[in-house]
């Protein structure tokens, strides 16, 4: 705890010596004059997020900028990571990868790049306030930029928003990015539309690549970014071993590179043989499998945000995460979380209290009759301690 206060200690004072930096950079003439907005933008340049989950729900963002200038063309810059997501988003005409991580010599190229587009617009969608994306959107060219300006990366944009809102849902902190384009009523259905073949087998010989009939298909994901974050190792063991117990479900982990230590921890523990997907050569791949499944069973991560953007339902667990930043879009979508405890929604990456009491308390045999409930099987007496969407 002691090394955990240290780091926020040191985070504050950072950002403090950066707000001042920031300040004398414009004092010393480094701050531009204002641009106008342009009133049909020909180039679009949208800064993505970092993160998996984030990427997913700035879907609506570019699908409503392609509707508010259905004539532009629209670039988005973002990390290889979640480059697919965009590249399967219609509303996108082309994807630049991009990062910090190339040194001096990779940020001049990666400026050169962004300015040689000549972009009228650019719109960074990052809430985090994270600097780089900040810098990019100034030095992009003569385009007019919007984004927030949190941390003081205001000095880099034409248009300061204030926010982000800590208590609005991640998808409308977003959208509150184009109010100042002239946005009004923005749609928020966060959808990727996948391949016409996404129908067809997974790939050729892929011991997950169709639904069964009769007996749901769950994809079992039990890994997430922080520990908080995460539902035991043991009781997805037990809710798997449940389900292919009782023959209620036929039950697939799977997982990123990062997750294989906890799937090889949740097969440890169980008494059952469960199937475990091998690994996707990309992320088209694991959307297209999360897209065959009857239920994807996860902590509150990326692949939720994916699972839903893909229309499969889902069961969520949901502990340090802020549920109004994060709850899961759509109406199938069921989330376990223990409202009752007074450090619920604690949004940091170590417990306080040491006790784990907001993922631990989520047992797995409630997990199993809220299944049974919601696939109309034989009835299990209890309630299910279940938050319906």
């Amino acid at each position: 705890m002691i090394f955990h206060r240290m780091r926020s200690l040191l985070k504050k004072s950072l950002l403090s010596l950066r707000r001042g930096g920031l300040f004398l950079l414009v004092l010393c003439g480094a701050g531009r004059p204002k641009r106008k907005f342009p009133e049909s933008p020909g180039r679009i340049l949208v800064i993505s997020q970092q993160r998996l989950g984030d990427a997913v729900l700035s879907l609506p963002c570019v699908s409503v900028l392609r509707g508010r200038f259905p004539g532009a063309r629209i670039l988005v810059l973002c990390p290889p990571a979640v480059r697919e997501i965009f590249d399967l988003c219609p509303g996108v005409d082309d994807v630049m990868v991009g990062t910090c991580r190339g040194g001096l010599t990779g940020i001049r190229r990666l400026v050169r790049s962004l300015r040689e587009n000549e972009f009228d617009l650019v719109i960074d969608l990052n809430t985090d306030g994270l600097l780089f994306p900040a810098f990019l959107a100034g030095l992009a060219g003569s385009g007019y930029s919007v984004g927030y300006g949190q941390d003081g990366r205001g000095v880099f944009f034409d248009e300061v928003v204030p926010g982000p809102d800590g208590e609005k849902h991640t998808v409308d902190r977003l959208l509150a990015l184009l109010v100042p384009l002239g946005v009004e009523n923005p749609s928020r259905e966060v959808r990727l539309d996948l391949p016409g073949n996404a129908t067809e087998p997974f790939r050729p010989g892929h011991p997950v690549g169709r639904k069964n009939e009769g007996i749901p298909l769950v994809g079992v994901h039990p890994g997430g970014t922080h520990w908080t974050q995460r539902w035991p190792v043991e009781y997805f063991a037990e809710l798997s071993d449940l389900l292919i117990e009782k023959g209620s479900a036929r039950v697939v982990l799977c997982g990123g590179p990062s997750d294989w230590e906890i799937l090889r921890r949740v097969q440890e523990r169980m008494r059952m043989r469960p199937e475990v997907a091998p690994p996707f050569p990309s992320l088209r791949d694991f959307a297209v499998f999360l897209s065959r499944l009857d239920l994807l069973i996860c902590n509150n991560s990326g692949p939720l945000h994916l699972a839903c953007a893909v229309g499969t339902k889902t069961f969520s667990f949901m502990g340090p995460t802020k549920a109004v930043q994060w709850w899961p879009q759509g109406m199938e979508h069921h989330v376990f979380r223990m409202n009752d405890l007074p450090c619920i929604g604690c949004n940091r990456g170590w417990c306080r209290v040491k006790t784990h009491d907001c993922m631990r308390g989520i047992l797995p045999d409630e997990v199993f009759r809220a299944f049974r409930k919601a696939f109309r099987q034989t009835a299990v007496p209890g309630p299910a301690a279940v938050h319906p969407l």
